[in-house]
């Protein structure tokens, strides 16, 4: 028989009769086990938030509880009283001899559930915009460098998220063309493929330019870079493509052939 849990414990997996402080830890210990805070930060939050709602009410049950006066019991009329005989000695088992004794089983242990925090820290984006402004000031566009901070963007919001991307394109323009003149000797495409997997700035164009309308030179001019113009031998190898597929180059006597016959089978169809 399925029984019916509700949110948050169909988020343990765990029964709510049950539940117990000691359970909902071992349930969500499990849980975190499958779940990576970096990759999913989302489900890492809904598991986070499952496990201290399910915490916080296994602890007011328990309080409420305790809380609540015992009920008077009822008392019965007093039975006369029967003289019982003494209850017989329990009986024991010989003693096992040490090469049939085993070690009982230990329970697992179970380590603590790590305490994650729930909501953004206020000075993450401060962090992470001081870094940032720090590498584009000194010109240093190296992916290894740059993987940490793309790595510590989990722990903020969309919104947080999305002033880190303006602050980034800001800083891109002040600190690292500070004069107008875009040094494309500087950056290099590794760079532009890191952005792109972490913002998707290329790979869906429309969007940037939809959330950052005011920077649609600096992303058509990294843009370029991301996507190189083609050389002159990739421009004509595509035309020739094109008129092979306009014009399919057949041998000359097979093209009369197919124009006598063609001939033929109209003056058929016609008689």
């Amino acid at each position: 028989m399925s029984v019916n849990r509700g949110w948050p414990w169909s988020v343990l997996d765990i029964d709510p009769k049950d539940a117990d402080k000691r359970g909902v830890k071992r349930a969500y210990a499990k849980k975190l086990k499958l779940v990576d805070p970096q990759e999913d930060a989302q489900g890492f939050q809904d598991l986070r938030t499952a496990y201290e709602q399910a915490l916080q009410r296994v602890q007011s049950s328990a309080s409420v509880t305790a809380v609540l006066p015992e009920t008077p019991a009822v008392l019965a009329p007093e039975r006369p009283k029967v003289e019982t005989p003494p209850p017989a000695p329990p009986v024991q088992a010989p003693p096992k001899q040490p090469h049939e004794q085993k070690a009982s089983p230990q329970p697992p242990l179970v380590p603590p559930a790590p305490e994650y925090e729930t909501k953004p820290r206020p000075d993450a984006l401060v962090t992470l915009v001081s870094e940032t402004k720090d590498l584009l000031k000194q010109g240093d566009l190296r992916p290894e460098k740059w993987r940490p901070i793309f790595n510590g963007l989990v722990d903020l919001d969309f919104n947080q998220t999305r002033l880190y991307e303006k602050e980034l394109l800001r800083g891109f323009d002040t600190h690292l063309c500070p004069d107008g003149v875009r040094p494309s000797h500087v950056i290099k495409r590794p760079w532009l493929e890191l952005l792109d997997k972490r913002f998707d700035w290329f790979s869906h164009g429309l969007v940037f330019q939809r959330k950052h309308p005011e920077h649609f030179k600096t992303w058509s001019y990294l843009n370029d870079i991301y996507r190189p113009p083609l050389t002159e031998k990739q421009i004509q190898r595509a035309r020739r493509k094109a008129d092979l597929l306009r014009d399919p180059k057949v041998p000359f006597y097979l093209r009369w052939w197919f124009l006598l016959g063609g001939y033929f089978l109209l003056m058929v169809w016609a008689l």
